[in-house]
């Protein structure tokens, strides 16, 4: 391959990565002024939606690595931020008068504990070694390793009450071992994907094929009617609330303070 190929693919690639950050950058932005928490997995699933709209077949693949993120925010003065600080904490009275609305339609609908359920999704990074050693103080320097990127994500969910706890969800890069394996015998509910985060697509099918399947039965044998929501915080990868309903089983968001207290 010559000099000038090589070059004018390098540009390609660079020219690329900066709408993926400007893109990335803009939505940052938006998303940081309705008060909503972003964190680094959020912002790689993002980047890599944003790469696919922008890609071509010719180019590389594009991961969103930690080391890419760190450069990012770097380059855009994004830093890490405590969301327990005053500043951060201005809008009270739209976390009240949410708190005020959902107890009258929790007394409106009939609902109880057993019919109020929550999910949420954190990556395991599996591989990662400690970053820190405990070391004899003559020791200048300590052996350094490359930080390993292999993760999955757990997504588990579960009623108020505590009695009704869903088989986990998880999403990783579907091992060799798994190539002739029943995926839906497996003790979790597993679904497959490269860059192994949460998408609005799986999502929207753990939605409707595993949360609505199992509740219908855990209402049914507590003899409970058919009516249960499901409380999500608002993550990018989350779908509209008009693709999470099915019927009477349907979700609904937090307010973006509600949810920053419930982490508390």
């Amino acid at each position: 391959m010559s000099t000038e190929t090589l070059k004018e693919r390098k540009s390609m690639k660079e020219s690329d990565y900066n709408k993926v950050s400007e893109a990335l950058y803009i939505w940052f932005c938006q998303t940081r002024e309705k008060g909503i928490t972003v964190n680094g997995p959020t912002l790689q699933e993002k980047a890599l939606k944003f790469y696919d709209e922008f890609k071509k077949d010719s180019d590389p693949i594009f991961v969103a690595s930690t080391g890419w993120l760190d450069r990012w925010k770097k380059r855009y003065g994004v830093r890490q931020l405590s969301t327990s600080g005053k500043k951060l904490s201005k809008d009270t009275e739209g976390m009240s008068q949410f708190k005020e609305n959902f107890l009258k339609f929790i007394q409106a609908e009939g609902l109880n504990g057993e019919q109020l359920y929550n999910c949420d999704e954190t990556v395991l990074r599996y591989k990662l070694l400690p970053a820190k050693s405990l070391a004899f103080k003559e020791e200048q320097s300590a052996l350094g390793f490359k930080s390993s990127i292999e993760r999955v994500t757990i997504l588990a969910c579960s009623n108020a009450t505590g009695d009704h706890k869903l088989k986990l969800g998880l999403i990783g890069k579907k091992p060799y071992a798994f190539k002739h394996n029943e995926m839906d015998q497996l003790s979790v509910w597993y679904r497959n994907q490269p860059h192994a985060l949460m998408s609005s697509p799986i999502f929207k099918e753990w939605f409707h094929e595993v949360f609505v399947s199992s509740v219908e039965q855990f209402l049914k044998s507590k003899n409970l009617p058919r009516r249960a929501i499901l409380i999500l915080d608002n993550a990018s990868w989350h779908p509209d609330i008009e693709e999470l309903q099915n019927g009477d089983i349907r979700a609904l968001f937090y307010h973006p303070m509600s949810q920053r207290y419930a982490n508390q």
